[in-house]
């Protein structure tokens, strides 16, 4: 028996209103997704909530910052938020 799918997650390191390609299909992705009545939840690092269907879950530790290299401390903490953040997807 396959399990019904109800609540997605779209995890990317920016999410609209930022401008570029990968956030343009993001918006399309959640449109779709929401018109055939998934729950979405969008996990970003940086963005602005976009539609009141979208529950936005904003991680700042997963934008894109090369100055700051990499961080053992931060990799820890952006995986903690992560897996918080899945709790209740599907």
């Amino acid at each position: 028996m396959r399990k019904t799918i109800n609540r997605i997650g779209i995890l990317h390191y920016t999410g609209p209103p930022i401008v570029g390609g990968v956030e343009e299909v993001i918006r399309y992705h959640t449109r779709l997704f929401l018109n055939d009545g998934f729950s979405l939840r969008l996990i970003v690092g940086e963005g602005e909530p976009f539609d009141p269907g979208i529950d936005l879950c904003l991680i700042p530790e997963l934008k894109a910052d090369l100055k700051r290299g990499y961080d053992e401390k931060i990799k820890a903490r952006i995986q903690e938020k992560l897996l918080d953040s899945i709790q209740d997807l599907d």
